[in-house]
């Protein structure tokens, strides 16, 4: 296993609670609690693509490696590896990574408005119980025209509130806050 996350080594319940814990965090995902996403897309087909899949039915832990490419609806969500992570086939934790010095995983979703919603970090962390996804390493996140960027970004789906920063204080954030009126930015 991966050192990455640890104590994230399992999936316990067989194939049939990896789904379920899948198909409860894209409907999370795709809730309109998470920055008004498309209504519809919970409803959709879940699909997975993957070059391995590996389940833990012992630790409830599903480990997607290769290519990794979850869609549904207007959601896609892409990754060199994801993890899932569903004790008692509840989803606890999402995490999705990609390495290499580009390597960037990356989640897609329209909204209700046809507005798009965009991020990429080499990490994201998900987790429904705090309702908040975690952006780490070059992350940035977009809406409509708004644009977060730093080395992480916090974003709390209930209160929505973002945090931006670099725990290591070496990197400065930047954001493009655009009125409600305007299309896009004109510069700095």
């Amino acid at each position: 296993m991966s050192s990455y996350a640890p104590g994230c080594e399992r999936l316990d319940g067989g194939c049939v609670s990896f789904w379920i814990a899948t198909v409860l965090l894209a409907a999370a995902l795709t809730s309109p609690d998470l920055s008004s996403a498309k209504s519809g897309d919970a409803q959709r087909p879940l699909h997975v693509e993957a070059d391995t899949a590996e389940l833990d039915e012992t630790t409830n832990v599903g480990i997607y490696r290769g290519n990794v490419r979850i869609t549904q609806g207007s959601m896609v969500l892409t990754a060199d590896e994801v993890t899932v992570i569903a004790p008692d086939r509840e989803l606890q934790k999402l995490i999705a990574q990609s390495a290499g010095s580009d390597g960037k995983s990356t989640f897609r979703q329209l909204t209700d408005a046809g507005d798009e919603i965009t991020a990429r970090a080499r990490r994201m962390e998900y987790e429904p119980a705090q309702s908040q996804i975690t952006l780490l390493g070059d992350a940035v996140l977009h809406r409509s025209a708004n644009r977060f960027a730093a080395e992480r970004i916090v974003y709390d789906i209930d209160r929505q509130l973002v945090e931006a920063d670099d725990p290591q204080g070496k990197e400065r954030i930047e954001m493009t806050l655009v009125p409600e009126n305007r299309d896009a930015p004109e510069g700095p």
